[in-house]
């Protein structure tokens, strides 16, 4: 296997022209095509009288010269990533998605170039821990781990450090040691988006009062391992727009507080097993665009006046429940929908399948 990211191999067959007029340094040139493998020996002449700011993927400051962006995506790199690295000293991007790294740990000496802000990591082939050393990195505001299916942490503790995150996505990482997770992500003061889908999460405090995310507006916990009623403290996040809590085995009640949730443009709590009617207050919540609450327990009365004040409803999935629906053919709604999923539901005469399709203004 080889032991260095192939970096010039493809930056040289495809370089770029630029219009800058600073080059890079030499030190940075090299810092760029080291590989101790050999592999690219053949290309070392060219990478000699090449500028880097040149290679395809590599942007540099357009004053200094400095290398402050790397592009990589979706260009087969493998191997492991190099210390040379740390010579990249003003280093602020870093794409290394969709490659496949073959089941390399995530090296801990990325905690050291702290003029990271965007590492983005997403489906790279990492696997085992993440690096406690990334709590060094306290410039950083976008850090993607997602889609790694073999990365893992012991705990979130490093995250606490990590002051200026605004996007935090670890989708399908196992956090199932993380047993402090909602402590330690809600201590950070500028996170807006976070994506915890698939990480075996259990822990979720349903007794808990307050959080204090702040600044979150989009919350995607699907696919954990909960089982609880739903939390409280999910209720006082009135700037969230994106709420995703699908199979997660919630019981309970929807409670009415749902309805201080004022900003929801989309919520999805499917696949769980909540039961009771739906609160008045769903209806209400006027900037809702999606509503998926299919296979639960849920019961009740769908009417014209439930759904007149959701103006801007594009998809409504209602299947796998006890919902009768009381809709005339000739209700003209204030939405459009994309589309309406309500299999297993009953119908009255007035409101048979076909009469509700166009009522709601789809065509079946």
């Amino acid at each position: 296997m080889r032991t260095a990211v192939v970096f010039v191999l493809v930056w040289s067959v495809c370089a770029t022209a630029s219009s800058r007029g600073m080059s890079c340094s030499e030190k940075e040139k090299q810092a760029l095509s080291s590989d101790p493998s050999g592999t690219l020996s053949s290309w070392s002449l060219d990478i000699r009288n090449s500028d880097c700011c040149h290679w395809k993927g590599v942007g540099c400051d357009n004053i200094t010269g400095r290398v402050i962006e790397l592009h990589l995506s979706n260009l087969n790199l493998a191997g492991s990533l190099t210390p040379s690295l740390l010579d990249l000293k003003f280093l602020s991007y870093l794409d290394l998605s969709h490659n496949n790294f073959g089941g390399s740990p995530i090296p801990g000496f990325l905690g050291s170039m702290t003029s990271l802000v965007h590492p983005y990591l997403f489906n790279a082939g990492f696997e085992g821990l993440i690096p406690h050393q990334l709590q060094n990195l306290s410039n950083i505001r976008y850090l993607n781990l997602g889609f790694n299916d073999g990365l893992h942490a012991d705990n979130l503790n490093w995250i606490a450090h990590l002051r200026a995150l605004e996007y935090l996505d670890m989708n399908r990482v196992d956090l199932s040691r993380a047993v402090d997770w909602l402590h330690e992500v809600s201590s950070l003061p500028s996170l807006s988006k976070l994506y915890l889908d698939g990480c075996e999460l259990e822990n979720m405090t349903p007794s808990l009062e307050h959080v204090n995310f702040t600044s979150l507006t989009s919350l995607v916990l699907s696919s954990n391992n909960f089982n609880c009623e739903i939390p409280k403290w999910l209720f006082n996040l009135s700037n969230l727009q994106n709420l995703q809590l699908g199979d997660n085995s919630l019981y309970g009640l929807i409670p009415e507080s749902l309805g201080n949730l004022s900003s929801l443009g989309s919520l999805d709590l499917s696949y769980n097993q909540l039961n009771g009617t739906l609160p008045t207050s769903i209806w209400v919540l006027s900037n809702l665009e999606f509503l998926n609450i299919r296979n639960n327990l849920l019961e009740g009365i769908v009417t014209e006046a439930n759904l007149s004040k959701l103006s801007k409803l594009r998809g409504l999935v209602l299947s796998g429940n006890f919902f009768s629906f009381d809709i005339s053919s000739t209700w003209v709604p204030p939405f459009q929908l994309k589309y309406l999923v309500f299999s297993s539901c009953k119908m009255s005469l007035v409101s048979t399948p076909a009469r509700i399709s166009q009522s709601l203004g789809l065509s079946k």
